[in-house]
């Protein structure tokens, strides 16, 4: 399980960008700055929430979808033994 920290990096990187830039545009400044920082922060914050999601795009796993394959329960199939009902009987020529 030592992926998980590696594949959140992405996630936790968005979230960071989201809080920087949002605590940024609460901060006494330009209103032409203000603006696209809290866009920015928003932004992030809607990519990161994205990146969680389990989902397949064109092939490409995201990363909620690989944290769910790492840290789900692997259900194998249990095999089931013939009856006889189930045995091929010899053919009779």
């Amino acid at each position: 399980k030592g992926e998980t920290l590696y594949i959140l990096g992405g996630p936790l990187a968005n979230f960071a960008a989201a809080l920087v830039f949002i605590v940024l545009a609460e901060l006494p400044m330009p209103d032409f700055l203000t603006a696209p920082s809290r866009g920015f922060g928003i932004f992030s914050l809607a990519v990161g929430l994205s990146n969680m999601l389990p989902t397949r795009m064109y092939g490409a796993r995201s990363d909620g979808l690989l944290l769910w394959e790492i840290w789900r329960p692997v259900r194998r199939p249990q095999r089931q033994k013939a009856t006889r009902s189930q045995w091929n009987a010899p053919r009779r020529w």
